[in-house]
């Protein structure tokens, strides 16, 4: 608990200061203080952690990743300024959220689909080619 209580002492106090604005340098080994203190919490944070909803937007991390950016620079020059991040945060949560549901997980399945069939294929070649050629006794 100590650890997450001075990660988020130190992510606010570093926040409200903007000292390397808009970059996080100095944040980031706090958000990862915060996720190893996280991490070590016992049962009523792991189950907090393992609900549904959390999971799913730990899923939608990498889409989140790969869109924030855009969608911060769309807010820019759309008029958007400091005061109104959180719309542009939320936003951009709600999108990984969809991109993830209806883009990368479909195609994850779609190259496991892909995957087996091509393995189940090459197992059979593989037979085939082993009984045509006399070297299975």
């Amino acid at each position: 608990m100590t650890f997450v209580c001075i990660a988020l002492a130190a992510i606010v106090l570093l926040a409200a200061r903007h000292p390397f604005s808009p970059v996080f340098y100095v944040e980031a080994p706090f958000f990862a203080l915060l996720i190893l203190g996280l991490a070590l919490l016992e049962r009523p944070v792991i189950r907090l952690l393992n609900g549904r909803a959390l999971v799913k937007l730990g899923e939608a991390s990498y889409s989140l990743y790969l869109i924030h950016v855009p969608i911060a620079y769309i807010a820019l020059l759309t008029g958007f300024d400091r005061t109104s991040g959180w719309m542009v945060l939320a936003f951009a949560v709600w999108g990984s959220v969809v991109v993830f549901l209806f883009y990368e997980e479909p195609m994850r399945r779609a190259s496991q689909r892909r995957r087996r069939a091509d393995l189940r294929a090459a197992a059979r070649g593989a037979r085939l080619s082993v009984l045509s050629h006399g070297l299975w006794r």
